[in-house]
């Protein structure tokens, strides 16, 4: 599995009411050159489920393309009827099984609804294929960073945040995004969002 690559940004952060999701658009070759600007790295699966990515193009695709097939075949559910943690630990268990070329990264954040009907977040990938441990909310916003490897995106969001300079947090995650653009040939300022706020759910 090779070909099509990204290294990327991805924000995700959860609160009590609210899951969102943030990436760039920037999709590059192997050899550094860029394929597309307007890559979307985050997908909603249902009305419980958001999902960010980041790694090679193909191996997240096919991981989300393996996802999909389980989903679809599940005896018991309708896609529709999956929430967030059920979906993280499905996603999770795929990847192992995955033959990747070596050094292809994966990586994922899922987050949305929970079967205990609260806001849950989970982020993980083939480097670091430790226990899966949920994200949950804290006071304020709980956040998980895919970062390119060289540059760290949590001290820029951190920074951000605590300016005072911005009045929602879609404007600190677009202001950190554009940051990270200015710092990583990987990413670039076309920001893509998903979201699920719990006051939504039925």
């Amino acid at each position: 599995m090779k070909g099509v690559i990204f290294l990327s940004f991805v924000i995700g952060c959860v609160s009590s009411n609210a899951v969102i999701i943030a990436s760039d658009g920037r999709c590059c070759n192997l050899d550094g050159t860029i394929k597309t600007e307007h890559y979307n790295k985050t997908r909603k699966i249902n009305s419980n489920t958001i999902i960010g990515y980041s790694g090679s193009t193909e191996a997240c695709e096919f991981a989300l393309k393996q996802l999909d097939t389980v989903l679809k075949n599940s005896p018991e559910k309708r896609i529709s009827d999956f929430y967030a943690d059920e979906i993280a630990k499905i996603l999770y268990d795929i990847i192992p099984i995955i033959n990747f070329s070596e050094g292809l990264i994966v990586q994922f954040i899922v987050g949305g609804i929970s079967r205990e009907k609260g806001t849950i977040m989970y982020a993980f990938g083939n480097t670091n294929q430790q226990e899966l441990i949920p994200c949950f909310p804290s006071s304020t916003w709980n956040c998980s960073f895919l970062s390119p490897p060289n540059t760290d995106g949590k001290p820029i969001f951190l920074k951000n945040s605590e300016s005072g300079q911005y009045n929602t947090l879609r404007d600190i995650l677009i202001a950190s995004i554009h940051e990270m653009a200015d710092l990583d040939s990987s990413v670039n300022k076309n920001c893509f969002f998903q979201t699920i706020l719990l006051d939504n759910q039925g």
